[in-house]
């Protein structure tokens, strides 16, 4: 691991650092879950992360996540296990070589402890389909609406369009705790 680029080590170590801190906090630490915190970390929380998300059906998405958590879990620093219960999906726990990935990215992970902190307090005990309304807001947020009109409703709107699924109450109150954790404007 040694030869990676920095950013590598980086993706790696996070995803790795996530299982372990999310064991217990979160409802359950899956792909969705560690899709979305690892597009927070990218497009709120600034971290070169170089992913490149596009819009999908459960919210902003990229392969190479993927990607990288099939090669953590080869590198032994997490095990993916699939849930055959209630609601089903897949659990990310570390794996029994987790120091080393740690290791081989602790400086890069260093450089952001206290934007990977604010991320689990803010975002580590949601399940998956509050993430993916959260990340939503944040993309459509990022993607659709230049400053100066950040009005809520309309906000409301094109999420509810995106997302139908979800009541008009939801996306409101979604938005409200984004506003207050500064996630959004």
């Amino acid at each position: 691991m040694k030869s990676l680029p920095s950013n590598r080590k980086l993706r790696y170590a996070l995803i790795a650092d996530l299982a372990n801190r999310l064991s217990g906090i979160s409802p359950q630490f899956g792909k969705t879950v560690l899709m979305k915190l690892l597009y927070l970390l990218q497009d709120v929380y600034n971290l070169p992360l170089n992913y490149r998300f596009s819009f999908y059906t459960y919210g902003p998405y990229t392969p190479d996540v993927l990607s990288d958590l099939a090669r953590v879990n080869l590198l032994g620093g997490t095990d993916t296990t699939f849930v055959d219960d209630e609601p089903g999906g897949y659990l990310i726990t570390p794996g029994s070589k987790y120091n080393q990935v740690i290791e081989a990215g602790q400086t890069e992970m260093d450089s952001y402890s206290k934007e990977i902190d604010h991320l689990v307090d803010c975002f580590g005990h949601l399940r998956a389909k509050d993430l993916e309304l959260r990340t939503t807001i944040v993309y459509v947020r990022k993607h659709s609406f230049p400053k100066s009109e950040a009005q809520t409703d309309k906000l409301v709107g094109v999420v509810k369009q995106l997302k139908p699924h979800f009541k008009e109450t939801e996306i409101t109150v979604a938005i409200e705790e984004l506003k207050q954790a500064k996630i959004i404007d």
